[in-house]
């Protein structure tokens, strides 16, 4: 995590000074190597790491919690996790691999050229899943129980 923070940040830093060409290119490398490392660590995952999907978002809802997800824009899947520390380390994967993918749709022809990237469009597919993700996971996050609370 610390290291995709620090590289995002290099990218960031080179892009505004315009020292693009060859520090860039490096940075780009590593966003890649990163991007990359963190589709293997999701594909390592045991079973116990999955979420289970509900395509009927309302069944056992919480009755507060229907209108938001009755509402036409709300996720048409939603997440459940074993643990909330697990939706957290999913969304943090997420959160990662839009970070990274932001990144490589910058880049410019010349830094295309130089490193083989995927398309902006293979990019742009990658976090409109990632995104729609983290909304379906919203609801792992609103359904945790407090102590002491009602629904």
């Amino acid at each position: 995590m610390h290291e995709t923070v620090d590289v995002i940040a290099d990218w960031d830093r080179s892009h505004r000074s315009g020292a693009r060409r060859s520090s860039g290119c490096q940075t780009l490398r590593k966003i890649r190597e990163l991007d990359d490392a963190l589709v293997g660590w999701k594909s390592s995952r045991s079973d116990g790491w999955k979420s289970i999907e509900y395509t009927d978002v309302l069944m056992d809802m919480r009755s507060w919690m229907i209108p938001l997800f009755a509402h036409p824009g709300a996720p048409a899947v939603v997440h459940q996790y074993d643990c909330l520390p697990g939706a957290y380390t999913w969304n943090l994967y997420r959160i990662l691999r839009l970070l990274l993918n932001r990144a490589l749709i910058t880049a410019n022809d010349e830094e295309r050229q130089a490193v083989p990237l995927p398309s902006r469009q293979q990019s742009i597919t990658i976090m409109a899943e990632l995104v729609e993700g983290i909304c379906s996971s919203v609801y792992a996050h609103l359904s945790v129980s407090i102590a002491g609370r009602d629904e």
